[in-house]
């Protein structure tokens, strides 16, 4: 339906979650939009709203089919955040390239296979989908990645943010692979393709809803366009009439406008049955993009002893503890989320708001490591972000919270290693 936003001055802002400002609307819609070939350099002030300037170019020029394919190279502090604002704002969802894994899904063969090593210990093997959706023209709805992580452990299959593969790092070389890797990821094959297959079903329903509204709101404009054209068409075929009985020789005029009302009446039939098609919501089979072994770290080689990995999960254990003890004494609701790949390890309730904390523990003391996707999540969320150290986690723990530790810390990416270090937190703490 690309006729809507001709009868729709700010279409996009029709269908998309965004307050506008009176210069973004005049940048846009009168200065940009405009133009034949849309090549324009967006500058302004910090914190005027460049982002949702170009998000509703980019939603504008889909609506009208100008665009297929969208690219955005942004600096690396700032990927997470322009990913959040084009969902939330406009939803349109980016995948973010860097990692190996996912650098090797824009290859051709299918599905790219891997094995990493994870440094927090996780057993297990984590399957990466492409959701898609598309309409009743065949056109694509949305298009997203799944990712599910199977437990080797416990058997269980739980929704991971993709994002997880930045804690991950490649498996050695000299490293052998056990006999049993095969016969879990079959195990876990069939499970993780029913999961998607319901996660789709839920991606379906939220599709289905946000469709319905556009068309909704194109079927407005639709209807009010078609019935003015109409009405002038009759307007004019009625004087016509009334000019050829008062005697004028109007035959060619009648027939040109008669010919030109049933085109109209024609195509507004047309328009109406492809937004039908076009209101319809269809699941394709979900594509396995990537499949990736999981191995803990520690116990990667056979040097390694048992009893430092039990070690460093009694620590970790402890850590949390102490973490969550805290937040319940501060008259908090704390929530263990170190499973869910999220970047934090508790969210956690007050009247204040929500703290999303990372737990970092030590026996004793030492240097604090966060990885890639921490840092991310501590960039993006700023003050509700805090960082909780806990030393001497197994005898006296003494706790220090950090507070927006991507602000009041510095990081220095460890070369070779997905890893980023941070200086100087006990003076923060």
């Amino acid at each position: 339906m690309r006729l809507a936003y001709a009868f729709d001055p700010h279409y996009a802002v029709s269908v998309t979650q965004v307050d506008l400002l009176p210069h973004q609307v005049d940048a846009v819609y009168r200065h940009i939009l405009p133009w034949p070939r849309i090549r324009f350099l967006l500058a302004d002030d910090p914190g005027l709203g460049k982002t949702i300037m170009a998000g509703l170019v980019l939603k504008e020029l889909k609506a009208r089919g100008v665009l297929r394919r969208t690219l955005l190279v942004v600096p690396a502090h700032l990927q997470d955040q322009w990913q959040r604002e084009m969902a939330d704002w406009f939803r349109e969802d980016f995948v973010a390239p860097g990692h190996p894994l996912l650098d090797h899904t824009l290859q051709k063969d299918r599905p790219v296979r891997a094995v990493l090593a994870d440094e927090k210990g996780r057993d297990g093997s984590l399957w990466i989908y492409r959701a898609r959706l598309q309409d009743g023209r065949g056109k694509p709805v949305l298009e997203r990645l799944i990712a599910l992580f199977g437990d080797r452990n416990s058997g269980e299959i739980r929704e991971v943010d993709p994002r997880m593969i930045w804690e991950l790092e490649a498996l050695p070389e000299d490293v052998a692979l056990s006999d049993n890797v095969s016969s879990a990821l079959q195990a876990a094959s069939q499970e993780t393709k029913q999961r998607a297959l319901e996660r789709l079903g839920d991606l379906q329903t939220e599709a289905q809803g946000r469709r319905q509204r556009e068309c909704a709101i194109k079927e407005r404009w639709l209807e009010a366009s078609y019935k003015q054209l109409i009405s002038e068409s009759d307007t004019k075929l009625a004087d016509y009439l009334r000019r050829r009985d008062a005697g004028e020789e109007m035959g060619a005029a009648i027939r040109q406008e008669q010919e030109n009302l049933k085109a109209l009446l024609k195509e507004h039939h047309e328009r109406l049955d492809e937004l039908k098609k076009e209101r319809e919501v269809l699941v394709l089979e979900p594509e396995l993009e990537a499949v990736a072994v999981i191995l803990p770290k520690a116990p990667l080689r056979p040097e390694a002893p048992a009893e430092d990995e039990e070690a460093k999960r009694r620590v970790e254990e402890a850590g949390m503890q102490a973490a969550m003890a805290y937040e319940r004494q501060q008259g908090r609701e704390p929530k263990d989320m170190s499973k869910e790949f999220l970047g934090y390890d508790i969210d956690s309730h007050g009247t204040e708001g929500t703290r999303y904390i990372e737990v970092k523990a030590f026996a004793t003391t030492g240097p604090l490591e966060l990885t890639p996707h921490e840092w991310q999540m501590a960039q993006r969320l700023q003050d509700a972000y805090w960082l909780y150290v806990v030393e001497d986690a197994l005898g006296q723990p003494r706790l220090h919270p950090i507070p927006n530790p991507a602000v009041r810390l510095q990081a220095q990416p460890v070369t070779a290693i997905v890893k980023i270090v941070v200086g100087g937190w006990k003076e923060e703490a």
